[in-house]
């Protein structure tokens, strides 16, 4: 009875979710993330996550929905603050609760309905729950920061997080790359270009696999893989050359699939890495590289007067 019970206040909040606009690939059933509060990096599965753009990613996870399972409240919603969705409904039976997720401290616990009260719940906040409204206060809207779910320290602290291993993953796998090639020949300076490229066409294909694109983007032979990629983003040009060591190509391929599961990643914590991890102040001087950091351009543009345009 009590499954039965859990089946229906799940079903019940899913259909009010698509009902505010969640609706395609806004909306994963047992969606897979990686806990990036975690030390080990696990993978894991959430029954049910909303977004307010695809691709998914912590940055633009607007619901979660867990079903207690031995572990209740505070203890259990904490283990979800990685999926970045800043509130979270707990099934309990027939009963679902509210959580505010933060960055630090204990959940917050917002609302307690019965499954038949779902629907007045979401009537109440229908004008805050819906993608553009959670997308705003995840964007820095001033106005759209104040709803009663939004924690300004969450964000904040996956980025952190994110871009402190991503940049750990980023300088081990250049090291055991360098390492692998030296058993053969010494590494030479104009070899790392090519590396470079070699380490992000495999990024690409893993980051690929693990969002679940479709395609075959992890197969045993990373030139394979490497082959796939070049494929899907140079099909009209000739791909500049990657370092073409097969069994350094295979050591780079093992380190990263043994490493951070791509599917919850944000686009720009990557992109924050592409900018720093491999660029030296030096080369950064030399050729003009900056990156403008993504809050100083959602600042912008959220005071950007589009209403009067």
């Amino acid at each position: 009875m009590e499954d039965q019970d859990h089946l229906l206040a799940l079903d019940r909040v899913r259909n009010e979710l698509r009902g505010l606009g969640y609706v395609g690939g806004l909306l994963r059933e047992r969606y897979d993330f990686a806990d990036f509060l975690a030390r080990d990096y696990a993978v894991k599965q959430i029954p049910l996550a909303a977004f307010t753009q695809e691709p998914p990613s912590y940055r633009h996870a607007s619901f979660g929905v867990v079903i207690a399972n031995g572990a209740v409240g505070p203890e259990l919603v904490q283990g979800y603050r990685s999926l970045g969705a800043p509130q979270i409904f707990e099934i309990s039976g027939d009963q679902v609760v509210r959580w505010k997720v933060t960055g630090t401290g204990t959940p917050a616990r917002l609302d307690e309905v019965g499954a038949d009260q779902v629907s007045a719940l979401f009537a109440d906040h229908r004008n805050d729950w819906t993608p553009q409204s959670v997308l705003r206060a995840q964007s820095g809207d001033p106005t759209a920061t104040q709803l009663d779910f939004f924690d300004l320290g969450l964000l904040p602290l996956l980025d952190y997080e994110v871009r402190t291993k991503l940049d750990r993953l980023l300088s081990e796998t250049v090291n055991v790359a360098v390492a692998a090639s030296e058993q053969e020949h010494p590494f030479d300076d104009d070899q790392y270009p090519p590396l470079f490229r070699l380490i992000f066409r495999l990024l690409a294909a893993k980051l690929l696999a693990d969002r679940r694109h479709p395609g075959d983007w992890a197969p045993e032979d990373p030139r394979a893989a490497i082959a796939a990629v070049e494929d899907f983003y140079f099909s009209n040009d000739a791909p500049e050359p990657v370092l073409e060591n097969h069994d350094t190509q295979l050591t780079i391929w093992r380190h990263l699939n043994s490493r951070l599961h791509f599917q919850n990643l944000s686009v720009d914590s990557l992109a924050y890495v592409y900018e720093n991890t491999l660029v030296s102040p030096a080369t950064r001087r030399l050729f003009g590289i900056h990156g403008t950091p993504r809050e100083v351009a959602e600042y912008i543009v959220n005071r950007l007067p589009f209403e009067d345009l």
